[in-house]
């Protein structure tokens, strides 16, 4: 089946009313698709995608986004080179957008990475997007959700030894 501009934006824009986990393969053989196009040819669809996603509500397109990354870091273990092609040829759709929604691209999916994926999902996905996710800091291996993190941050600090009596 060969894929139009716009079969590609309304296919990714009904999967907007699927459960975010539901959503992640549809996505997925959606992406296979693009991926299967000439680079050349990947744009048109992409933006098609692009404009489809961001004219969501921010609550509608954060757990949209959500399902895209985890898309995205499913398709990795599969066709790593392929996924970096579309990922250059997303960014070219974005670098032909208006600031606003680039700058909610940058939002949305950094609050998405520290809020909901580990730090071995970031690291996927800087693999692909490193200009987006290189603001975010790296974490250590022990604490790898936001939860974990969170908890750590609330413990109690380590009782002072006796004898330490000046700090």
């Amino acid at each position: 089946m060969t894929m139009s501009t716009g079969n590609a934006g309304e296919r990714w824009a009904a999967l907007a009313s699927e459960s975010p986990e539901a959503r992640v393969e549809p996505m997925c053989a959606v992406l296979r698709e693009v991926i299967a196009l000439p680079a050349d040819q990947q744009a048109a669809p992409l933006e098609a995608m692009v404009r489809a996603e961001y004219a969501l509500d921010d609550a509608a397109l954060h757990s949209f986004t959500s399902s895209r990354l985890r898309a995205w870091i499913k398709m990795a273990g599969e066709n790593m080179e392929g996924l970096r092609v579309l990922s250059h040829s997303w960014d070219g759709v974005f670098d032909r957008m208006p600031a606003s929604i680039a700058m909610r691209r940058a939002t949305i999916v950094q609050t998405v990475a520290r809020s909901e994926m580990s730090a071995q999902e970031v690291s996927v996905l800087f693999e692909l997007i490193p200009s987006i996710v290189q603001q975010i800091p790296r974490t250590p291996t022990g604490m790898t959700t936001l939860a974990e993190r969170a908890a750590a941050a609330a413990a109690p600090p380590p009782p002072k030894p006796w004898w330490k009596f000046w700090g």
